[in-house]
């Protein structure tokens, strides 16, 4: 399966996008944008790069710039919280954040470390 470029467009010159939404089913793609995803109700899988992961709520995940991800539905009534963010927003502040990469995915950890 082929990887899809999303094109985010922010609106009003902002440099951060904030969706909620309900996940149904979003295919394998990539952007420019860092996205942080907030579990805010229900469950959803996450595909990132080869992996799957099941997210539940209070569960957070990021995906750097370019990173391919998808997502879909375990339970109808999910609600999650979008955040996309213009890399170009950071490295005016520090001109290394384009050579960084984040690895947070809080499914990933420990039940005792998830309470920390």
């Amino acid at each position: 399966m082929s990887e899809i470029y999303e094109v985010i467009s922010m609106e009003n010159g902002s440099s951060v996008k904030a969706i909620i939404s309900s996940v149904n089913k979003l295919e394998m793609h990539w952007h420019d944008q860092f996205e942080i995803l907030f579990v805010l109700k229900g469950s959803i899988k996450v595909g990132l790069e080869d992996q799957v992961y099941t997210l539940k709520e209070e569960d957070i995940i990021v995906f750097n710039s370019k990173e391919a991800h998808s997502s879909s539905k375990i339970d109808r009534d999910n609600i999650v919280l979008a955040l996309q963010i213009e890399a170009d927003y950071y490295r005016r502040y520090y001109p290394l954040f384009a050579d960084m990469r984040f690895i947070c995915n809080s499914a990933t950890a420990k039940e005792e470390d998830q309470e920390k």
